[in-house]
């Protein structure tokens, strides 16, 4: 089995860890746009787990200043 290649990391403003995830490979789909309408901005990331079970996991952050 591949080891992942990729380590996450999100962080709030004060450094405090929100999510740490390790996988195959992350990409950044939205940043800075108001995905939910609720008039904050969101960062929407994708994870991808590769090999033969091939799933993705979606995170979304409202990048208002408690992040959720």
């Amino acid at each position: 089995m591949d080891e992942p290649e990729c380590r996450l990391v999100v962080r709030d403003a004060s450094g405090k860890v929100i999510l740490a995830q390790n996988d195959f490979s992350f990409e950044i789909l939205l940043h800075g746009r108001d995905v939910n309408g609720d008039g904050i901005r969101d960062l929407v990331l994708k994870e991808y787990s590769g090999g033969a079970h091939c799933c993705w996991t979606y995170y979304f952050f409202s990048l208002a200043p408690g992040p959720a």
